[in-house]
């Protein structure tokens, strides 16, 4: 299979004068808030090609010859660099950084949330970075009896608010998603189709099953009114529990995050790189992997996408790591 390219800088194709000056890329698609990001190299062996300007938008996508291109992101460039020497060719270094994660999510803020949903504080916060919320449904009607946020970033806050719900939070394509980890589904609830990678597609995998999380239970705390005492749920064991840092509005409220909580914390969590030479655009972050012809213990569904590292030089090839079983 011969593969393909599509960039487009600042609105301006540049797909051609790339791919003549063999141009190679590698782009890393993560979940959660790690930064995506795209790299790519090209000659120049006149120094005939201005270098790209900071902040430009670039549109990546990328596939095969007889296929639809695959829409990989918008990136920003980030840095530009240039190299040559008395016995080589110039050659121009371009990093971009997701055109997603707004300057704004990482400036620090106090404030609090006082007896709103969930869905209510991330909608609030989508709303000031100029976003448009996508929240599943089963943490949208959460109630929350009390959140503070000091001296810290949105960024940090989601993720925190994330981790103690098993959640997955990220910024794409103007939306702030916030779905449950591992669940392979969208915003709504559908279920997202699982790609089936075979022994065959790869040339390398190596996988690895340990423990993770050694709490054996989840507290999570609620106040039901303002006058009321703080009470508490626990889910599992109090022998080396974990206590959630959030108030609650209700015992049910409360028991759903700890209940969400515990099952992130699955002991024995598997994990899996592939390494394919014929990549697959359509795979991203956090979508279900179906695995055959490994062995027994690998072999099956449950699989989920942590990051995918493609790599167009020649040969689309990519570097997939999934985990089954848990989440950190």
């Amino acid at each position: 299979m011969q593969p393909i390219f599509k960039a487009i800088v600042g609105g301006v194709d540049v797909t051609s004068t790339l791919a003549e000056n063999a141009a190679s890329f590698t782009h890393t698609d993560q979940r959660g808030f790690e930064s995506d990001s795209l790299e790519f190299t090209m000659a120049d062996p006149g120094a005939d090609y201005a270098l790209p300007a900071r902040g430009r938008t670039l549109l990546w996508s990328c596939g095969y010859v007889g296929k639809p291109l695959v829409y990989r992101g918008a990136f920003e460039v980030d840095e530009v660099g240039q190299s040559g020497g008395a016995s080589t060719h110039d050659t121009i270094t371009v990093r971009c950084k997701s055109a997603d994660m707004r300057k704004s999510l990482k400036v620090h803020k106090t404030r609090s949330f006082h007896r709103k949903t969930l869905g209510e504080i991330l909608t609030q916060v989508a709303s000031d970075h100029e976003l448009k919320p996508r929240i599943s449904t089963q943490f949208a009607s959460i109630a929350v009896d009390h959140l503070d946020q000091t001296n810290e970033s949105d960024i940090n806050l989601i993720t925190r608010v994330a981790k103690e719900y098993n959640a997955v939070a990220k910024v794409a394509d103007g939306y702030l998603i916030f779905v449950e980890r591992g669940a392979a589904t969208d915003a709504s609830g559908v279920p997202l189709p699982p790609v089936v990678i075979s022994r065959g597609l790869t040339y390398q995998h190596d996988y690895l099953v340990a423990d993770r999380d050694q709490y054996t239970g989840v507290i999570a705390k609620y106040r039901p009114s303002e006058k009321a005492k703080t009470q508490q749920v626990v889910v599992g064991s109090e022998d080396n529990p974990r206590t959630l840092k959030m108030i609650y509005k209700s015992e049910a409220a409360a028991r759903t995050a700890a209940e969400a909580a515990m099952n992130g914390m699955t002991n024995g969590t598997e994990t899996i790189t592939l390494s394919l030479s014929d990549g697959i655009p359509e795979l991203f972050a956090e979508m279900p992997l179906v695995l055959l012809g490994y062995r027994p213990e690998i072999d099956g569904a449950g699989w989920v996408v942590e990051s995918v590292t493609t790599t167009l030089d020649g040969r689309l090839e990519q570097t997939v790591n999934a985990e089954r079983g848990g989440s950190g």
